[in-house]
């Protein structure tokens, strides 16, 4: 063996043999998520909430994953990553949206039929854009409340979590809304209530 090869094979195993072994971190996906509620990674950003999302009387856990991309650029909306909510229970539907996923959010029952709604605020290249519910029929998410919304109702003045949607106590099947509406003399959106029937 040549003699200036001797070194190098020397050095090869003593940094070989000093590296501390591979970290194996084998983690329930639930408690995971549970402990961070946003995970910002190359592609991503996720909330988490949980309740019962299918009437068994289980808890389950939702997941949104959305491409934060899409809220900076529009040439990045149809990038092929996607912007869904996925539940611990693998046999309830993903929740699929053509746009940025914030602000999952756990409306309760507010059709009454037992099972918990979701909500969440979506949007694309605006501080404007959709907050919408859906609710889980016969194995498939119907979207059954929807209203036009800023994110400024996301502020320190509304507890970063302002109630959108409530449960109308004075008409069966309808929901008060919180929204916003073009006002003429202020040359600006005004926020209002109205109640809405539950689609």
């Amino acid at each position: 063996m040549k003699p200036y090869l001797l070194p190098i094979f020397v050095l090869l195993i003593v940094g070989c043999g000093n590296r501390n072994p591979a970290n194996i971190v084998v983690e329930n996906r639930i408690r995971q998520t549970e402990q961070t509620d946003s995970i910002i990674g190359d592609s991503y950003e996720r909330d988490t909430i949980q309740g019962d999302f299918n009437g068994d009387g289980k808890i389950e856990y939702a997941y949104s994953e959305s491409n934060p991309a899409e809220y900076y650029s529009l040439d990045e909306v149809d990038d092929g990553k996607p912007n869904n909510i996925t539940f611990s229970n693998p046999t309830i539907p993903a929740i699929e949206t053509e746009f940025q996923i914030e602000r999952l959010t756990n409306e309760d029952d507010l059709n009454r039929d037992g099972t918990d709604e979701i909500g969440f605020f979506t949007r694309a290249v605006s501080r404007f854009g959709m907050y919408c519910v859906y609710s889980l029929r016969g194995g498939k998410w119907k979207e059954i409340v929807n209203l036009y919304t800023h994110d400024s109702f996301y502020g320190e003045e509304n507890g970063n979590a302002p109630d959108l949607v409530r449960i109308d106590p004075d008409r069966k099947g309808y929901v008060i809304i919180r929204t916003i509406e073009w006002d003429d003399e202020i040359s600006w959106y005004k926020e209002i209530e109205k109640s809405v029937k539950i689609k």
